[in-house]
């Protein structure tokens, strides 16, 4: 029997094996904030590579879709906007749902569109091209933070068990 194996065999600590549970707490713990820097990282991207091959215009807020919650009984407001590209009227609508509308019916708000194709345009202000994208990163960033923390006291726990005096 190893040193390490007979270290661990009595532990309450340790269920199974050493192996699959650290590995397995090492994936988890590398891949959930991952995904989340991942998802975040690239929707940022998205946002910022997302000017071209556009024009810039101004369009007015015509109506707030709405969408209630029956759960927490919330009202969620998306707004939607309407531009014109010569002599014709397109809409769009905004990419993030809120129950604090960041816009009133009638505020203007700078929109883009695809030159080739009008009818995809888009709200360009920061609330909506970087809220998603820095909720799931931040997201990301502070479940790594919180795992780095409980990893460091853990081994620190683990040092001061090991260190402890062996009772007859």
């Amino acid at each position: 029997m190893t040193k390490r194996n007979r270290k661990c065999q009595g532990s309450d600590r340790h269920s199974g094996s050493i192996w699959y549970s650290t590995t397995f707490g090492w994936a988890v713990a590398v891949v959930f904030p991952l995904t989340f820097l991942s998802i975040g990282a690239f929707c940022g991207y998205r946002s910022t590579t997302k000017d071209t091959g556009t024009e810039a215009t101004t369009g007015s807020v015509i109506f707030m879709e709405s969408w209630k919650n029956i759960e927490n009984r919330r009202t969620y407001y998306i707004p939607v906007v309407a531009y014109w590209v010569g002599e014709q009227r397109f809409k769009c609508k905004g990419s993030n749902w809120s129950w604090l509308p960041p816009y009133k019916i009638g505020d203007r708000v700078p929109v883009r569109y695809r030159t080739n194709q009008p009818e995809r345009g888009y709200i360009n202000s920061p609330y909506e091209l970087y809220y998603g994208p820095l909720v799931f990163f931040g997201f990301g960033l502070l479940t790594t933070i919180v795992i780095v923390i409980g990893r460091i006291k853990g081994r620190k726990a683990d040092s001061r068990i090991a260190n402890l005096p062996k009772t007859p």
